[in-house]
Protein backbone atom coordinates (compact mmCIF):
# COMPACT_ATOMS: atom_id res chain seq x y z
CA UNK A 1 0.00 0.00 0.00
CA UNK A 2 1.34 3.41 -0.99
CA UNK A 3 1.06 5.86 1.91
CA UNK A 4 1.77 9.43 0.99
CA UNK A 5 2.50 11.65 3.93
CA UNK A 6 0.51 14.86 4.02
CA UNK A 7 2.32 18.09 4.74
CA UNK A 8 0.57 20.93 6.49
CA UNK A 9 1.18 24.64 6.73
CA UNK A 10 -0.42 27.09 9.16
CA UNK A 11 -2.20 29.96 7.42
CA UNK A 12 -0.68 33.26 8.58
CA UNK A 13 -3.98 35.07 9.21
CA UNK A 14 -6.00 34.83 12.41
CA UNK A 15 -9.57 33.81 11.70
CA UNK A 16 -12.96 34.36 13.26
CA UNK A 17 -15.74 31.77 13.29
CA UNK A 18 -19.15 33.47 13.19
CA UNK A 19 -22.69 32.16 13.55
CA UNK A 20 -25.70 33.84 11.94
CA UNK A 21 -29.35 32.91 11.77
CA UNK A 22 -30.18 30.94 8.62
CA UNK A 23 -32.59 33.67 7.47
CA UNK A 24 -29.98 36.45 7.64
CA UNK A 25 -28.23 37.89 4.60
CA UNK A 26 -24.55 37.03 4.22
CA UNK A 27 -22.70 40.26 5.04
CA UNK A 28 -20.25 41.74 2.53
CA UNK A 29 -17.37 41.66 5.00
CA UNK A 30 -17.54 37.84 4.96
CA UNK A 31 -16.10 37.82 1.42
CA UNK A 32 -12.98 39.84 2.24
CA UNK A 33 -9.50 38.38 2.52
CA UNK A 34 -7.65 35.59 0.79
CA UNK A 35 -9.43 32.87 2.78
CA UNK A 36 -13.07 32.56 3.75
CA UNK A 37 -15.65 29.82 4.09
CA UNK A 38 -19.42 30.23 4.21
CA UNK A 39 -21.68 27.29 5.07
CA UNK A 40 -25.46 27.47 5.22
CA UNK A 41 -27.79 24.87 6.69
CA UNK A 42 -31.45 25.05 7.66
CA UNK A 43 -30.35 25.95 11.19
CA UNK A 44 -27.60 28.54 10.69
CA UNK A 45 -24.98 30.24 8.56
CA UNK A 46 -21.37 29.68 9.60
CA UNK A 47 -18.71 32.09 8.40
CA UNK A 48 -14.96 31.61 8.75
CA UNK A 49 -13.01 34.67 7.62
CA UNK A 50 -10.10 36.90 8.64
CA UNK A 51 -10.58 38.17 12.17
CA UNK A 52 -9.80 41.83 11.30
CA UNK A 53 -12.70 42.13 8.79
CA UNK A 54 -15.38 41.12 11.30
CA UNK A 55 -17.08 44.21 12.74
CA UNK A 56 -16.90 44.30 16.55
CA UNK A 57 -20.02 43.32 18.50
CA UNK A 58 -22.23 42.71 15.45
CA UNK A 59 -22.44 38.90 15.26
CA UNK A 60 -21.90 35.91 17.51
CA UNK A 61 -18.24 35.15 16.89
CA UNK A 62 -15.18 33.39 18.30
CA UNK A 63 -11.92 35.02 17.33
CA UNK A 64 -8.20 34.21 17.10
CA UNK A 65 -8.51 30.84 15.37
CA UNK A 66 -5.86 29.50 13.00
CA UNK A 67 -6.27 27.17 10.02
CA UNK A 68 -4.13 24.41 8.58
CA UNK A 69 -3.61 24.02 4.85
CA UNK A 70 -2.53 20.82 3.14
CA UNK A 71 0.40 21.73 0.92
CA UNK A 72 0.64 20.16 -2.52
CA UNK A 73 -2.04 18.29 -4.40
CA UNK A 74 -4.72 16.38 -2.51
CA UNK A 75 -6.40 13.76 -4.67
CA UNK A 76 -10.02 12.77 -4.12
CA UNK A 77 -9.07 9.12 -3.85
Amino acid sequence: MNRNKLKFAVLPVQLGVCQLNSSQQIPQWAYQGEFFSITKTTEEISIVCPDPVIPPDTVLCERSWRALKITGVLTFS
